[in-house]
């Protein structure tokens, strides 16, 4: 019989064994520590993109005779760019060992949903890509597509696809020739922000026409030996597409990155977005043998 329960003190290192064997075959991953995991699972607020509430009774263990063999995270909050009154529901980690009973997964999920229900939630996202970890998928929250098990429990549960994501990484070796786009009057502004990153904002004369963003990684350009950086955001105003604006701002980042010290730069695309997908490609990018998905609930 699964029991499901908070997460006590004396189960924490089983906890972290199960996360690191679920995590393990995931290229942007390494072994935790339990105060590692305390600190970037357990007490990571979602920052920089959502704002979410740390709650111990959102951390739950299944145990079957006395045997951790399944682990949920639970957080309320919102993402940053939802309007501040929202409050969504999100799955963080769902987690299973690879002999746990085939009810283990749908047993978490029934009792997440006893907690969200508890504190007025009516949505829920599960692995969210803006709610990631620092030490899994390089920050990302997609469920890869390994998970078969956690898949098959979430859809009988009745949770939909909500998207699927690939991942895309691009090594700098040398300074990259740019191109700037035949616009007049064309300005480029950098803003730093403060060790996390740095945008670019484009504009033609003073209206605003594309945006992009680079923040760092510093637990995976430690862990995984080379300064890494992430592309967080790339933006570009309807009728300034296809003119090479977002080739030229990422030649411009490509360089700004090497400059800085950050020769390799991750990047995570929603499938249907074919056009970042050519860019990309374009641009070098190689696409990694992984993808995710995301998925989302109504509570009725």
């Amino acid at each position: 019989m699964i029991m499901i329960s908070p997460l006590h003190y004396r189960e924490l290192s089983a906890v972290v064994a199960l996360v690191d064997e679920a995590n393990a075959a995931l290229p942007y991953h390494w072994p935790l520590t339990p105060n590692g995991f305390r600190e970037m699972v357990l007490l990571h607020d979602g920052a920089p993109h959502a704002i979410l509430e740390i709650n111990p009774d959102g951390w739950l263990v299944a145990s079957e005779k006395g045997r951790v063999v399944g682990f949920i995270h639970c957080a309320v909050g919102r993402l940053r760019d939802d309007e501040p009154d929202k409050r969504r529901g999100f799955v963080r980690h769902l987690a299973i060992h690879q002999d746990a009973p085939d009810e283990t997964a749908a047993a978490l999920l029934q009792e997440a949903e006893r907690f969200f229900r508890a504190r007025g939630v009516s949505h829920i996202d599960v692995h969210h890509m803006r709610t990631g970890y620092p030490c899994r998928l390089a920050g990302r929250g997609a469920l890869t597509t390994h998970d078969f098990r956690l898949m098959v429990a979430l859809g009988e549960a009745g949770y939909d696809i909500r998207d699927r994501w690939l991942m895309y990484e691009r090594r700098f070796h040398e300074h990259l020739i740019e191109f700037p786009p035949p616009i007049e009057r064309l300005r480029l502004q950098i803003e730093d922000q403060v060790d996390a990153g740095f945008s670019f904002y484009a504009a033609q004369h003073t209206d605003p026409i594309a945006h992009l963003r680079i923040g760092y990684l510093p637990e995976l350009s430690v862990h995984g030996q080379t300064p890494t950086a992430s592309l967080e955001h790339l933006y570009v105003e309807q009728g300034f597409r296809r003119r090479g604006v977002g080739r030229w701002l990422l030649q411009r980042a490509g360089n700004e990155l090497l400059a800085r010290g950050y020769p390799r730069l991750v990047a995570d695309i929603n499938h249907r977005d074919e056009a970042a997908q050519a860019l990309l490609i374009h641009m070098g990018f190689d696409e990694l043998p992984l993808s995710g998905y995301s998925y989302g609930k109504h509570l009725v």
